[in-house]
């Protein structure tokens, strides 16, 4: 299953302005690309709104709570279910959002 991560914090809270925080952000970082069970497609960041997306893939929700709880100790954020638009238009195609079907 594919997940959209939508993290972000505050400007007191962002690691980018301590050096013990970015050291910890980085091994974080680095840990959770190499976390069983999760596979990462993209990690970006927007500087301004200090927010992180991340688009991964995985079949152990649990797995990715766990691996994300060190990015939620300085800020809060969303796991949201998506599907590939391919697979998307498919169900569009299939009828699967008409309420009467």
């Amino acid at each position: 299953m594919f997940y959209q991560v939508i993290h972000t914090h505050t400007h007191a809270s962002c690691p980018a302005r301590n050096p013990e925080m970015a050291e910890q952000f980085s091994t974080w970082w680095e840990t959770f690309k190499q976390t069983d069970g999760i596979r990462l497609h993209v990690g970006a960041v927007a500087p301004v709104p200090h927010t992180f997306y991340l688009f991964v893939e995985t079949d152990d929700y649990s797995a990715l709570v766990r691996a994300l709880a060190w990015l939620n100790s300085i800020g809060s954020g969303d796991i949201v279910p998506v599907v590939p638009l391919d697979l998307g238009m498919g169900m569009v195609r299939e009828g699967v959002y008409y309420a009467d079907k």
